[in-house]
């Protein structure tokens, strides 16, 4: 049969660009955020476009780690205020500090951060493994492909674009809920 096959990297700045109001973005992995969040902070900066970023802690540090490396930071000296951490919620607001440091090059305006204090826990079996983006809400991204350059251009990934106010909604008071409920915090 006849497949509608797109790279994700073509489709998100694409939505990325329609954006004019607010954009949700929840995903497991994150790497090159330059090239990943360059059309979506261009609209933020240009539109006045409001972001809520969904991360998992324990994974972004990870991505952050490379992230370091690549440009010939020194992690130890990064991490280190990571380090003496205990609590789950200062981990992961210490993590989004670093994001914005490594990951987001961009400066003013950021999105607001937003993490499940269990994945900041080391050894954590919790994951925030959702993968979808809401623009506007009313178009939405759901796919199985991380924001990461493996995810966006090599893997064999499935993702849909749904069209819809209503489904579009109900996946962001999913999101909503969750922060009300204190399950989710801001960084």
């Amino acid at each position: 049969g006849v497949s509608h096959t797109r790279y994700t990297r073509i489709v998100l700045p694409e939505l990325f660009a329609r954006a004019t109001q607010h954009v949700l973005v929840a995903g497991y992995s994150f790497d090159h955020g330059e090239d990943v969040f360059a059309p979506l902070h261009d609209v933020m900066a240009r539109r006045g476009v409001t972001c809520d970023l969904f991360i998992d802690v324990e994974q972004l540090l990870l991505r952050l780690r490379q992230a370091a490396r690549t440009q010939s930071l020194d992690w130890s000296a990064l991490s280190a205020p990571l380090t003496p951490l205990r609590d789950p919620v200062a981990r992961g607001r210490a993590t989004a500090a670093l994001f914005f440091r490594l990951m987001w090059p961009f400066g003013e305006p950021r999105p607001a951060v937003y993490f499940d204090p269990r994945t900041a826990e080391r050894f954590s079996e919790v994951s925030l493994h959702a993968k979808c983006v809401v623009i506007d809400h009313e178009l939405t991204l759901i796919t199985s492909a991380n924001f990461t350059s493996r995810g966006q251009t090599r893997n064999i990934e499935a993702g849909v674009t749904i069209e819809d106010r209503g489904f579009a909604s109900s996946l962001e008071r999913q999101w909503r809920n969750l922060v009300e409920a204190g399950v989710v915090e801001r960084a």
